[in-house]
């Protein structure tokens, strides 16, 4: 039949499937869902066209967030596909559909089920694109349900061999990110770093060619800054998502990437934009508003649990905890409440838990866990058996080294000396806890290390010292909104928990670490040799004398030893 012999129908079916293509490649996903649905509609078209229209309806519903029309419709161009005997687009909506399960449906069972597929299918079309992705997509599962750091570098660099064959530079830049992402979470923190920066730079130098490559590889990039909490970097990637995902309406990814947002701005003391960030995207549960997935919805209540247990809103954030189900950051949330509340032995059980479903080289996910194994055990009289789980995170801040994972390890090690009654290592350790968590920014981690800081000075006998950091840290408290940390600050500076009747030497503006670091300031070391006299960092080291240079009120170093030899310190 000529072109001139069609029906008005026919024409105008194929208009709308013209429509659909343009409103797709433009990122127009719900004007695309509804010109390919009336394209569908019109419907005296058959396969291969109508599976053309499967597939945009799934892709438009993807980015909607929409996880039960997408996947209807790439079940739907699955099976069309196959039935046609193109094996290439059948595995290509194989693997959409394990992304729609695991990103969208929180499925991954079921997502599993269909990398298998995809897996089997595209041995019949080796040197596809499609073929080329598949370790890709199968190291991107390794990674996120089974934590299996190693397979997921080898898929990876399978499938960038793969990328490299079918010359398709897009699957090249998610390979990357992929083995970067694997290598960082498994503590190869620098190599790792630089194959996401690369990953991240050609993929947003490559513009919209492929939406789906570009999303993926930046949300790589900020779970792992996210993950190891450089707070900087993951600030600076955020805002670049965002934006680049609010341009083109990417839902998914945009959500995703708010939700890390929001625990960045949590870290440094930002519970308003956090709770702002997290509360608008849980507005979006709604019909009217198109919904969220599951996965979303999950996560955005583990976020905001995370800030009403800042906030001291204990019974709020158990309930949303709870309402998150058996998700590892929820657990650990749980095990947090259980601690302030006194339940030693319940934080214990559920942190372990939480231990137990990581690997041992997933360090920067255990970090938090082994902390708060740690004081449980400490708190419970048992500091023997938190003995190694200390030892594992000082290995973790040794090798991934930025300043809350330090902060975490020293602060735990102080734990662990106070119920040990070795107090003065106490008190180094949290000065050096301090030290890192000011370092990196973290507000209520600071003011929650100063009021332990100020328990174990009061132990000493050093009371106006342990007077000033308890203010210090309520002030902060009360600055943040931590109405349950602010009560007990204010406890602790009324004399409830007693005052040592100890006579305190002249009292001086300094803490005994910043004391040892002026006295080898005043032997003439240099910042790498008081670092490594003292195992610190000459970052920390040059932390502690700027705080030396402030509270003295000098502007040398010279002068600093002068002023603290008056006051009778050194």
């Amino acid at each position: 039949m000529r072109a001139s012999e069609q029906t008005a129908g026919e024409r105008a079916g194929g208009s709308e499937l013209s429509k659909g293509r343009t409103e797709l490649a433009s990122g127009h996903w719900n004007r695309a869902r509804q010109a390919y649905a009336a394209f569908l509609a019109s419907s005296k078209n058959e396969p291969p066209i109508t599976t053309e229209a499967w597939e945009g309806i799934g892709l438009a519903a993807y980015w909607l967030e929409d996880a039960a029309a997408a996947i209807e419709a790439h079940e739907r161009a699955f099976s069309e596909y196959a039935s046609a005997g193109a094996k290439a687009e059948a595995v290509r909506m194989a693997l959409w559909l394990a992304d729609d399960h695991l990103s969208l449906a929180a499925a991954p069972s079921v997502a599993n089920g269909w990398l298998e597929k995809a897996e089997r299918l595209a041995r019949d079309v080796p040197g596809s694109a499609e073929w080329a992705w598949v370790p890709i997509y199968r190291g991107h599962y390794a990674l996120q349900v089974q934590h299996g750091f190693e397979r997921a570098i080898l898929l990876a660099s399978e499938g960038l061999e793969r990328a490299r064959q079918v010359a398709v530079p897009e699957i090249e830049v998610v390979a990357l990110a992929v083995e970067g992402l694997a290598l960082l979470l498994r503590g190869d923190i620098e190599e790792g770093v630089q194959r996401l920066d690369e990953a991240s730079a050609t993929a947003v130098s490559q513009g919209s060619s492929d939406l789906n490559a570009v999303a993926w590889t930046l949300c790589y990039q900020i779970q792992g800054c996210d993950s190891i909490r450089d707070f900087a970097r993951a600030t600076e990637w955020c805002e670049r998502v965002l934006a680049f995902c609010e341009r083109w309406g990417l839902k998914p990814i945009f959500n995703s990437c708010r939700l890390r947002y929001a625990s960045v701005l949590t870290w440094q003391g930002k519970w308003a934009a956090a709770e702002a960030q997290v509360e608008g995207m849980l507005a979006q549960d709604h019909p009217l508003s198109g919904g969220l997935s599951k996965q979303s919805r999950r996560t955005g209540i583990i976020r905001l649990a995370d800030i009403r247990r800042r906030q001291g809103r204990l019974d709020e954030a158990a309930e949303l905890f709870q309402e998150a189900g058996e998700h590892r950051l929820a657990l650990l949330g749980l095990a947090a409440i259980a601690f302030d509340r006194g339940q030693y032995e319940v934080a214990e059980d559920l942190s372990s838990r939480v231990l137990r479903s990581l690997p041992t080289d997933a360090r920067a996910e255990r970090a938090d866990a082994l902390v708060l194994a740690v004081q449980a055990l400490a708190a419970s009289g048992q500091p023997r058996k938190a003995e190694p789980l200390l030892a594992d995170l000082e290995t973790t801040a040794r090798e991934v080294s930025t300043e809350p994972l330090r902060g975490a390890a020293s602060y735990a090690k102080g734990v662990l000396a106070v119920a040990d009654r070795r107090p003065a290592e106490a008190l180094a350790a949290f000065e050096d806890a301090l030290a890192h968590y000011d370092g990196a920014g973290a507000p209520h981690e600071a003011a929650l290390v100063r009021l332990d800081l100020a328990r174990v000075l009061r132990a000493l006998g050093r009371d106006a010292t342990a007077r000033r950091e308890a203010a210090e840290a309520r002030d902060r408290f009360e600055e943040l909104g931590a109405t349950a940390d602010l009560e007990r600050a204010e406890q602790f500076l009324t004399g409830a928990h007693g005052l040592s009747s100890s006579a305190e030497a002249p009292d001086v503006p300094l803490s005994d670490r910043e004391l040892e670091v002026l006295v080898l300031v005043g032997r003439g070391l240099s910042n790498p040799e008081i670092a490594k006299q003292l195992f610190l960092s000459p970052h920390t080291v040059k932390r502690h004398i700027a705080n030396i240079l402030k509270k003295l009120g000098c502007s040398s170093r010279a002068a600093a030893v002068a002023e603290a030899s008056r006051l009778g310190a050194l």
